[in-house]
């Protein structure tokens, strides 16, 4: 059930391997193991954009699979492990991201793997599993930032765990003076290793490390993000439902050390992001996957002598419907194959197509001769320059005419949709600068529209 829609930073993640584009992300393991895998998935057949979609299916399956482990290192046996590792792949926000070019699903992937690890790490040798339970957080923190916020958890896991093993009960103050440290220390490792693994990244796509954008200024960018998302709704209601209700539940079952290390790994990313309001479809909760699934198993009802098993097959059967049903619901519009037919119907095999678009897959990927010159970096050039849309539009209309009169033969094509280039709130400043080209255009070009759909694709003939 891949998805054939590619949201905004998944476009950008494969313009940087389609196209060796400067690298603007900030998340430095994704591109370096996506790019990997890529060249992988390539000797048995698969293209890149369907390679980045398996890459993500990969990650949150290997995100459940820790979340399993993770459970038997608590001490849950086999089947009740498998149930909280199933509560955490059916749900919408896992079935959405392991079907999307995205960098969440291995968000996932780390947490998941790096709490099995630190629950089943030898703490009888106790300096030994620290370090191991270190290095898993600095994984999940070069997976994504956002991990950092699980610092406090973490230090409380680790206490647990070892606790758990019999090896030491650090207690409050052990915890504070023994464990916070280290992890505070792999904290700072992770920082000083984020300029090594990104020139690795900007290396594996063929860019030399001077190209990528630097990191502190890429990482600052998102506080400018406070409020960019839409809803809570869309952010925790629809990508968790159901795990969110038996969660609290299950955090008034919980012995009191497992849950208030649970709440302390849960709470503080769930407090920010509500703050933060930047959803991604629950892209940004899957880092609390794991231990929202098991706080949500514990809150499960008990049915007699089935125990949790009934309750539980309703919830996957719900979760996994709900989650299929967003999924289809989500690609049922702008049809990235329709997109390609109307370019393919406009420019044949190769050309250069004039796209505001702000997300979908680059045309490239499915016509490699098509190059797709996005005006976004125009619009955002002219603003910064304090020119109105006014100007912009003729100027932008004889800078089309120049490339045309350069480049005789090449046929040129208007993504004339422009109501759909702007998807987000702080992106409708745009929307001016796209009216007015879109008439400058008009004025100076005769427009032959191919419309698939939604898609409506302009070739240009200079009038």
């Amino acid at each position: 059930m891949p998805q054939a829609r590619v949201n905004l930073d998944g476009r950008g993640f494969l313009l940087i391997l389609l196209e060796g584009v400067p690298n603007d992300r900030p998340h430095v393991l994704y591109l370096t193991l996506l790019a990997a895998f890529r060249d992988l998935a390539a000797v048995f057949g698969l293209g890149l954009s369907a390679a980045a979609t398996f890459f993500s299916a990969v990650a949150v399956a290997l995100g459940c699979a820790g979340s399993l482990l993770f459970a038997r290192g608590l001490g849950l046996e086999r089947a009740q492990a498998l149930g909280v590792a199933l509560l955490a792949a059916t749900s919408p926000a896992a079935i959405f991201h392991g079907t999307q070019v995205e960098v969440h699903a291995l968000t996932l992937g780390m947490v998941g793997l790096g709490a099995a690890v630190t629950v089943n790490s030898p703490w009888r040798h106790f300096h030994l599993a620290l370090l191991l339970s270190a290095l898993a957080l600095v994984a999940a923190f070069l997976a994504h930032e956002t991990t950092a916020l699980l610092g406090i958890g973490w230090v409380a896991l680790v206490a647990l765990a070892a606790s758990q093993h019999h090896a030491t009960d650090l207690g409050f103050r052990g915890a504070l003076l023994r464990v916070a440290p280290a992890l505070f220390g792999g904290g700072l490792l992770a920082i000083l290793l984020v300029p090594s693994v990104r020139a690795l990244a900007a290396r594996s796509v063929g860019l030399g490390a001077d190209d990528s954008t630097g990191y502190l200024d890429v990482v600052l960018q998102y506080g400018g993000h406070v409020g960019y998302g839409e809803s809570l709704y869309e952010g925790f209601l629809l990508p968790l439902g159901l795990l969110l209700v038996f969660a609290a539940i299950g955090l008034l079952r919980c012995k009191i050390r497992e849950g208030l290390t649970l709440a302390l790994l849960v709470l503080p990313s769930m407090a920010f992001l509500t703050w933060w309001r930047v959803p991604e479809r629950g892209g940004y909760v899957l880092a609390v996957l794991p231990f929202l699934a098991l706080l949500a198993w514990r809150g499960l009802p008990q049915l007699g002598r089935g125990g949790r098993g009934p309750a539980l097959v309703v919830v996957l059967l719900l979760q996994a419907t709900f989650g299929i049903a967003q999924v289809r619901r989500h690609d049922s519009v702008l049809d990235p194959n329709l997109r390609v037919e109307a370019v393919q119907a406009a420019l044949g095999d190769e050309g250069v197509l004039l796209s505001p678009m702000l997300f979908g897959r680059p045309i490239g990927v499915d016509l490699p001769r098509v190059e797709e010159v996005w005006i976004g970096a125009w619009i955002r050039s002219a603003k910064a320059a304090g020119i109105p849309p006014e100007d912009f539009g003729p100027w932008a209309a004889e800078e089309i005419a120049r490339g045309m009169r350069a480049r005789p033969g090449t046929p040129v094509a208007f993504e004339a949709n422009i109501d759909m280039a702007v998807h987000r709130a702080t992106a409708q400043a745009a929307m001016p600068y796209l009216r007015a080209l879109h008439r400058a255009i008009d004025e100076r070009f005769v427009m032959q529209a191919e419309q698939r759909a939604e898609w409506r694709i302009a070739l240009l003939t200079p009038r």
